[in-house]
């Protein structure tokens, strides 16, 4: 946001430009689906490794039968 604040004009048009043009538009639309295949995959890692750790701690703390 800094970085943007202290273009000029004329750059931040050139910037507005390309990321309007069919070409930028592809260029965001690849950005966001390389970083939703990274986010899956870490989200997918994160889970596995939680009820991993879940399941080992229920095997050594069993719970309490509800009645």
């Amino acid at each position: 946001t800094f970085a943007l604040a202290t273009l000029s004009a004329q750059d931040l048009s050139v910037l507005s430009d390309f990321y309007g043009s069919p070409g930028g538009k592809a260029k965001r639309d690849a950005l966001i689906e390389s970083y939703r295949q990274v986010a899956d995959r870490a989200n997918t890692e994160m889970l596995g490794q939680y009820f991993s750790a879940l399941a080992d701690y229920l095997k050594t703390h069993p719970r309490p039968q509800q009645q």
